[in-house]
């Protein structure tokens, strides 16, 4: 059976500058480096930024229009705004401009929600962590280490962890629960 050719493109447009074009490997985040690596995968990142890619933006209004719209939000949180006020300047200013103009008049709460909602880095990278300290505290009691399993929940709870939070993420029973906090409110 033969397969198009897979392509993997990524469309930047954060706020730090960037090319318009870079090709990011798998293997480049390999901490051996081989000449050649049994697996590879790349991806194009194309910056889809307002004044960025100009042939693709010609070639794609939609595009065009999503970078315009999210430069001008960028433009009035700049003037001093407050991020609802400039979502809120940015869509009257584009539907005015006839810019996403039927997308922003039928959709301006949902998208007002979009711009709202954003990725938070820190608390992602504390959730796996988080995650990660249940997932051990659950290796412990099972590899018979409650020892460390008491101090990682104990150090949780500590950190103002809920009890019944460290309990379900380090997948306890009950049983297992009620011996993990004997043992923390036991002094070895």
């Amino acid at each position: 059976m033969k397969l198009p050719t897979p392509r993997y493109i990524v469309f930047y447009n954060g706020t730090q500058e960037e090319p318009d074009r870079i090709e990011l490997r798998l293997s480049d985040s390999f901490i051996r480096k081989e000449d050649e690596p049994c697996i590879e995968c790349r991806a194009l990142v194309l910056n889809i930024n307002y004044g960025h890619n100009q042939e693709l933006m010609g070639a794609c209004r939609k595009l065009y229009e999503y970078a315009y719209f999210v430069q001008k939000v960028r433009e009035f949180l700049g003037e001093g705004l407050i991020r609802d006020a400039a979502i809120d300047r940015a869509v009257v200013h584009c539907i005015e401009a006839d810019i996403l103009k039927d997308f922003l008049s039928r959709h301006r709460a949902e998208v007002k929600d979009l711009f709202l909602t954003e990725y938070d880095e820190k608390l992602h990278e504390r959730t796996l962590r988080e995650e990660g300290r249940m997932e051990g505290i659950g290796q412990g009691i099972e590899q018979g280490e409650l020892k460390k399993a008491k101090e990682m929940a104990a150090s949780m709870l500590k950190d103002g962890m809920e009890p019944e939070k460290v309990k379900r993420y380090a997948g306890l029973s009950d049983e297992q629960w009620d011996e993990l906090l004997k043992r923390i409110e036991t002094p070895d």
